[in-house]
């Protein structure tokens, strides 16, 4: 007989789990691969994701097959997660597209894509703001450690830093443009996968629910303080 993790009930929901905790590995196993590839000059520190997978790039079909699987995976992360709210399960699902929409759109050799780039934004915003979307009040009853406002605002003012420090690069022509690529990804990929490790080891919303008290003792309790 199988047991179950206390926060995951279903198959989708463990496939949801296993691809937002390999995410962040997939990221980095992806690039490196793609930029071993390349022909001698490709800078990591300079050079993004984009350039491996353009339609210049050698073996471009590792950093395709990279973001694609990526953008995908988010989208299932997204509809099957267990615990996460209605709001969050959109904006994830919309970075997840945005992935995939970026990685079927690859930069030209030369030049660039306008569909490419804004896809790419749109994913890094929502990947960006999908800890706070997904995050839930203390007075809510599903709240649990992985939900609560606080430290979702922490994690995503953190996002929105390295998502400006990328934005400077890029519009500024900085040398350290892939560099603040790779911080920004592998941190947004990091927070989904510290919460599906939370959700499949933590107590379930229905054990952290505190049992009520009978209903007969509630009407006692309640009669003892009328007659004081």
């Amino acid at each position: 007989m199988t047991t179950s993790a206390p926060g995951i009930r279903s198959g989708a929901g463990w496939t949801a789990s296993a691809f937002a905790v390999a995410a962040p590995v997939l990221v980095l196993v992806g690039a490196g691969f793609a930029a071993a590839a390349q022909a001698p000059g490709y800078d990591p520190v300079r050079q993004t994701f984009s350039a491996l997978a353009n339609r210049g790039a050698t073996d471009r079909w590792i950093m395709t097959t990279t973001l694609l699987a990526l953008g995908v995976g988010y989208v299932v992360v997204a509809a099957a997660l267990p615990g996460m709210r209605a709001r969050g399960r959109m904006v994830l699902a919309v970075g997840g597209v945005a992935v995939t929409l970026a990685g079927l759109m690859p930069q030209p050799a030369q030049g660039s894509s306008t569909v490419h780039m804004v896809a790419a934004g749109v994913g890094w915003a929502a990947f960006a703001l999908w800890p706070l979307a997904a995050s839930r009040s203390r007075d809510d009853p599903a709240v649990d450690r992985w939900s609560r406002r606080a430290p979702a605002v922490v994690v995503t003012s953190v996002l929105v830093v390295l998502l400006a420090w990328f934005t400077v690069e890029l519009v500024g022509g900085g040398r350290q443009l892939g560099l603040a690529e790779r911080a920004l990804v592998v941190a947004q990929t990091l927070w989904p996968a510290t919460v599906a490790l939370g959700r499949a080891f933590g107590p379930s919303s229905a054990e952290r629910t505190p049992r009520r008290p009978p209903i007969r003792a509630t009407v006692r309790l309640r009669e003892r303080g009328s007659r004081r």
